[in-house]
């Protein structure tokens, strides 16, 4: 019996792990302080060439900085 659960839950085991692995990737890449730091830079420089409002500024680099401060947060419990 056990042989045929492996068998019927082999592919979703695969998707899942798949699921895992995009996940992974797209959290680190949201969390990237590096990322994160080259995103307010270019932010500021659209601000400064007119090309959003200081309102859409506000918003975005709240965002932004929120972002870093949660990938921070993550560095401080991944350090533990």
């Amino acid at each position: 019996m056990f042989l045929i659960d492996d068998i019927v839950m082999a592919p979703l085991k695969g998707v899942f792990s798949l699921v895992k692995v995009i996940h992974d990737k797209v959290e680190e890449e949201l969390y990237n302080p590096e990322k994160i730091q080259e995103d307010l830079m270019k932010l500021q420089l659209r601000f400064e060439m007119d090309e959003i409002s200081e309102e859409e500024y506000d918003e975005l680099e709240e965002e932004l900085l929120g972002r870093l401060a949660e990938s921070k947060k993550r560095a401080k419990m991944n350090a533990r």
